[in-house]
C-alpha cells in the first residue's frame, strides 16, 4: 500500500443544534465511513466506542492530525507539573491535546479568568479552583504516539464528540506521556 499524502480540499461545516440539552453535529460527506455517523459512534457507551479508523476516513483522520504539525498543547496544574516524576500527561497514556495556535487563542479568549478558560475547555464550572495552571507544549507530538481520541478516555465528558475535534472547533488529539525534559512549560495565572 502506498504512504501517499493527498491535498485534503475539503471542508467541513456543521450544523449545532440542541435537542434536550444534547448537541448534535452534522458533518459534511467525506468524514464518516460507510454506514456511521456522529449519533451511531455516541450511541455507545463510554468504554466500548469503536477506534477512529473503524468510523472515520483515513483521509479525514490525516487532515485533523496533519493540524498538529506545529505542535500540540495541554494545560495541567503546577502541582501536577512540579511532581518529581520525569513525564508529563494523564496515567492512562491518553492525554487530550489542542494545537499550539488553538491553546493561543483559548488562553486569549478566556483573557485570565478561571471561568473563561473552564469555558473554553469545556471543563465543569469550578474545576480550577484554587489551583495553579501550567501550560505545555510539545514540539513534535508525532513521536508521542499522537492519535484521534477514541471517546473512551479518562476525563472524556458529555461536550465530547467523535471526528477530532469540539464543538467550538478547537481540534483535538491525544497522545502518549511526554519526558518533562521534551516540553516547554509556561505559567498561566
Amino acid at each position: 500500500m502506498k504512504n501517499t499524502c493527498y491535498p485534503v480540499l475539503f471542508l467541513f461545516f456543521f450544523l449545532q443544534m440542541s435537542f434536550a440539552g444534547a448537541q448534535t453535529i452534522i458533518y459534511q460527506k467525506g468524514v464518516y465511513q460507510k454506514k456511521w455517523t456522529q449519533r451511531s459512534v455516541l450511541s455507545q457507551p463510554k468504554g466500548f466506542r469503536p477506534q477512529p479508523e473503524i468510523y472515520l476516513t483515513k483521509k479525514y483522520i490525516k487532515s485533523i492530525l496533519k493540524k498538529f504539525k506545529n505542535g500540540a498543547s495541554f494545560v495541567l496544574t503546577e502541582e501536577v507539573y512540579n511532581r518529581p516524576n520525569a513525564v508529563l500527561g494523564d496515567k492512562s497514556d491518553c492525554q487530550f491535546v489542542y494545537t499550539k495556535a488553538q491553546m493561543d487563542e483559548i488562553l486569549a479568549k478566556s483573557k485570565g479568568s478561571v471561568r473563561g478558560l473552564e469555558r473554553e475547555l469545556y471543563m465543569k464550572p469550578g474545576s480550577l479552583d484554587r489551583v495553579r495552571l501550567m501550560r505545555i507544549d510539545v514540539d513534535d507530538p508525532k513521536n508521542y504516539k499522537l492519535r484521534m481520541p477514541t471517546g473512551n478516555e479518562p476525563g472524556v465528558n458529555d461536550s465530547w464528540t467523535p471526528g477530532g475535534h469540539y464543538p467550538n472547533e478547537y481540534y483535538q488529539a491525544v497522545i502518549s506521556r511526554v519526558p518533562k525534559s521534551e516540553v516547554r512549560a509556561t505559567r498561566i495565572q
